[in-house]
């Protein structure tokens, strides 16, 4: 299919894209709850065992209460797990809107989500923005046990959703991702800010009216 093939598909991340987050809120609060300075809450966040136990949070391979007993040894701190929960959950702010874009769109084409991210997280904005409901379907990291650069992963997406690649176009922040998936067929735009991505959109015939 050449270029000009309509798009059928768009698929949206959503940190950075609808939701903007700031880890450092988390990691300030961590410090301030635990009573410690934040370069020992950076530090120890940092570490390799941090990175996979993030990992494995964001696939499913460890749950909340795993989570939060983790957190709570990398910290070496007693903290209860309804403020861990509510700490690693204070680090989002909306993009309306993007989120008034995405309504649009799905009035005219099949939307889905598909971002790496993990229970806590996803309850949160889920509750709080009604994510759901917007969108086709929400293709999620820690339901689907793998995140966007994991081998074959928008090879497995497109085969289980019965996405075609050349008319599904996707929209995230991150490098990484847009590589990815543009190696398996896909239209990309790598979003920036709404200004950017609603022109990107006008320029392949995707009408915002």
């Amino acid at each position: 299919m050449n270029s000009n093939t309509p798009i059928a598909t768009i698929i949206f991340d959503l940190g950075n894209v609808l939701c903007h987050y700031d880890f450092t809120i988390a990691k300030t609060r961590f410090a301030g709850a635990i009573g410690k300075p934040l370069k020992f809450v950076e530090e120890r966040f940092s570490r390799a065992d941090s990175a996979i136990l993030f990992y494995e949070f964001n696939t499913g391979r460890a749950g909340v209460r795993r989570f939060c007993q983790r957190v709570n040894e990398t910290l070496e701190s007693g903290l209860p797990e309804a403020l861990i929960s509510e700490i690693w959950c204070s680090i989002f702010t909306s993009d309306q809107k993007m989120f008034a874009l995405v309504r649009f769109l799905a009035q005219k084409y099949r939307t889905f989500l598909l971002s790496d991210t993990d229970p806590l997280h996803w309850e949160f904005l889920n509750k709080k923005y009604g994510i759901e409901a917007i969108f086709t379907g929400t293709i999620l990291s820690f339901k689907r046990g793998a995140i966007k650069t994991d081998p074959d992963v928008f090879k497995l997406i497109a085969a289980n959703y019965r996405f075609t690649p050349e008319k599904t176009l996707f929209v995230d922040d991150m490098e990484k991702n847009i590589n990815a998936a543009a190696a398996t067929g896909y239209k990309t735009i790598r979003h920036e800010s709404y200004e950017k991505t609603a022109g990107l959109l006008a320029e392949r015939g995707i009408g915002l009216e």
